[in-house]
């Protein structure tokens, strides 16, 4: 797993379906602000969940591209951007509480519209 010195231990689903098993979240202003810079791309599995307030993001001096679903406080996607190259930034969405970013491709595999709900639980153990 990433290491992003967040909180650790989510599974993301969609239906009955996991996304994600390997997700971490982030704890405090600064790790949403530097979210994935300066770490290694995902792996399969991987995800990391910028929460609470999150409705825009950027990928500065980012080396990779990566998927991310902008989603409200139900969890329904209200944006997506698939494979989010570098150097680039997101519209806002004011209607999004939170952000997931996975490895680019996940969004096109798991054929991810706006509108889905997704599920996310925390591991216990």
């Amino acid at each position: 797993m990433v290491a992003v010195s967040c909180k650790t231990g989510y599974s993301i689903f969609y239906g009955d379906q996991c996304i994600s098993s390997q997700a971490t979240g982030t704890e405090s202003l600064w790790e949403r602000i530097f979210g994935l810079l300066g770490k290694p791309p995902l792996r399969s599995q991987e995800a990391l969940i910028l929460s609470p307030g999150c409705f825009m993001i950027d990928t500065f001096f980012m080396k990779y591209p990566i998927d991310v679903a902008f989603m409200d406080s139900k969890n329904i996607i209200v944006a997506l951007y698939p494979a989010l190259q570098p150097y680039r930034m997101t519209w806002p969405h004011f209607k999004a509480r939170s952000a997931i970013e996975w490895p680019a491709g996940t969004i096109d595999f798991w054929k991810l519209k706006v509108a889905t709900q997704l599920r996310i639980e925390e591991k216990h153990g």
